[in-house]
């Protein structure tokens, strides 16, 4: 199967803006937990304090440390979300008139696109996820990259196709 796909300004950012909370769907919620303890402990805190109980005192630097921990991860997260969005725009600005293409065949998948071209054998692809009408495949070599298809670009049949043809080659 070949696909050519024109850049859509509008259809990448939608993909990036779902790949970017995708991937940092997990450490957010893993940070909800340290909010939670650290309220629960600064609520016990308090109580304890009322209470003259020298507890309290060890309880003040749980808090302290969740409390804490659920900040630093919040100021770095903004910050690399600033990051990734301002980069888009580069993307943006790069991408625009170019041609996305697409090939997968029985023993590879080729991907062409600003700013490189990857033929990379099935056993390199280590899974897929459908979100909505997209597609992530994740390559074994870096976590946190993937390819990006939209049933939007290459239709319904299309996007049936391709997915039926993962499914075979990823297990």
């Amino acid at each position: 199967m070949k696909f050519k796909i024109p850049f859509n300004e509008e259809n990448f950012r939608d993909q990036m803006s779902v790949l970017f909370d995708i991937t940092w769907q997990k450490n957010l919620s893993k940070n909800q937990l340290f909010l939670w303890s650290g309220l629960t402990s600064l609520v016990m805190t308090i109580l304890l304090l009322y209470a003259h109980s020298h507890a309290a005192y060890v309880l003040i630097v749980l808090t302290t440390y969740s409390l804490g921990s659920y900040w630093n991860f919040i100021q770095h997260y903004k910050k690399f979300k600033k990051g990734y969005f301002s980069s888009l725009e580069e993307d943006i600005v790069n991408q625009n008139n170019t041609v996305m293409e697409w090939e997968l065949e029985e023993n590879f998948l080729k991907y062409k696109n600003y700013p490189l071209e990857i033929i990379c054998n099935w056993n390199v692809i280590k899974m897929y996820r459908e979100v909505g009408s997209l597609l992530f495949l994740y390559t074994n070599q870096e976590a946190n990259v993937a390819f990006v298809l939209d049933e939007r670009e290459i239709g319904e049949e299309g996007f049936k196709n391709v997915i039926a043809l993962i499914k075979s080659k990823i297990v």
